[in-house]
This record gives structure tokens, C-alpha cells and sequence, in this order.
């Protein structure tokens, strides 16, 4: 135990020079943002190519999402066939997925260049006119990283609870786990569609998430 705490205050002293060395001079933005970038590409690149093997219900597949597309391709009987699996399968990560997060990641880049300028008049100087720009994404992300750790304590003592006392309707009520997966529930709504199929069948589950992601990163950005 103390091991693992030494190990975490370690590793959270060592981000915290580093994002201050970026912040004095030492390189671009915010360290922690960067950080998270870095550790997000990464996870991003391995399950799109990861050429790990795992055992599922049809069979031998791989971790990867593309590679996945192309065993799929090889090896079912049409075309049609492997693309719908590469593309909705529930057993690994699929190019759903993979799609989804790569136009989030557009959309946010375009939204981080939108800024407006707001003309700055001092009172003592008649005349003196300045510019101050302001970004569209003027809190960053820390309201997105505070409303994900939020949620993500709510989906961690729900799934402890449904392991422990999965008979209690009430536990049941607030969050009916399978495995990692939630499947009903109040935080079902809360949780983010598992995929497009998922997205497009509960469409009402779909809209009420991105209302609720919205409304608390806009409380947060307050």
C-alpha cells in the first residue's frame, strides 16, 4: 500500500515540474494538456493497431480495430459481413469508435481556433483603442477532465454496489451492469452509446447524454 502511494505522489510531483518547465518558457501551452493529449493518442493508436490476439465468440480476433477489418476481410464469407463486424463489434474496441473519436477530435480543434476580439478603451487616453482576443474554449478542458472524473466515481461505486447486491432492485435502478458494460438504469443514460448502432437505436439516450455532458461543463466552466 505505501508503495503504491509513494509511487503516486512520485509520478504526481514529476508532472507537476514538467508542466511548470513548459509553462516558464520550456515549451508549447499547458503541460497537463499535453499530457493528456500524448497518453490519449497513444491509447487511440494501439487499439486501432494493436496486433494482440484475443478469444471471442467467433472465434480468434484482433485487439486492433483496423487490423481486425483486415483479418475480417480474409476471412468471412463477403464483404458486407466484415465490415459490420469491424464495425459494431461489442467484444473489442471497433472503428465506431475509432470514427467517432477522430471527428470529436476535428470538431474540438476547429472549436480552439473560433476567438472573437473585444475593443479595450481606457478612459485616461481618449483614442486609445486595443484588442483582446478571446477564445471560443476559454476554460480549456478542464471543465470535460472535472465532469469525466466526476461521472466516472458514479460509474465505479454503481458497479461495485451491482456486483455485491445485484438482487436489490434499488442498486438495480441506479446502474444494471454486465461485466464492464452498463445496460440499464438511470447512469445508463449517462453513459456515452457503445457504438453508432447502439447511438442510432436509443436515439433519446443518445441526445439526453450530450444534453447532460453539455450542462455540466457549462457549470463547470462557471
Amino acid at each position: 500500500m505505501l508503495l503504491i502511494v509513494g509511487q503516486l505522489m512520485g509520478a504526481g510531483m514529476v508532472v507537476i515540474l514538467l508542466d511548470d518547465m513548459l509553462r516558464k518558457g520550456y515549451g508549447l501551452g499547458s503541460g497537463i494538456s499535453l499530457f493528456i493529449v500524448a497518453n490519449t493518442s497513444e491509447t487511440i493508436l494501439w487499439f486501432a493497431f494493436s496486433p494482440v490476439t484475443m478469444s471471442s465468440e467467433f472465434g480468434v480476433e484482433f485487439e486492433g480495430a483496423f487490423i481486425a477489418l483486415v483479418h475480417f476481410l480474409m476471412t468471412k464469407n463477403t464483404v458486407w459481413e466484415a465490415v459490420r463486424q469491424a464495425f459494431s463489434r461489442e467484444n473489442g474496441y471497433n472503428l465506431s469508435q475509432l470514427l467517432g473519436a477522430g471527428g470529436i477530435f476535428l470538431v474540438l480543434i476547429y472549436l480552439q481556433r473560433i476567438s472573437t476580439e473585444v475593443k479595450v478603451i481606457h478612459q485616461r487616453f481618449p483614442g486609445w483603442v486595443q484588442s483582446y482576443r478571446i477564445r471560443f474554449f476559454f476554460t480549456s478542458n478542464m471543465s470535460v477532465i472535472l465532469q469525466s472524473m466526476l461521472i466516472s466515481n458514479f460509474y465505479r461505486i454503481s458497479q461495485v454496489l451491482n456486483a455485491r447486491f445485484h438482487h436489490s432492485q434499488l442498486i438495480r435502478l441506479i446502474g444494471n451492469w454486465e461485466g464492464e458494460r452498463i445496460i440499464g438504469g438511470i447512469l445508463w443514460y449517462a453513459a456515452p452509446p457503445y457504438d453508432l448502432t447502439e447511438a442510432i437505436a436509443y436515439p433519446h439516450r443518445t441526445l439526453f447524454y450530450t444534453a447532460f455532458v453539455c450542462f455540466l461543463c457549462a457549470q463547470f466552466s462557471k
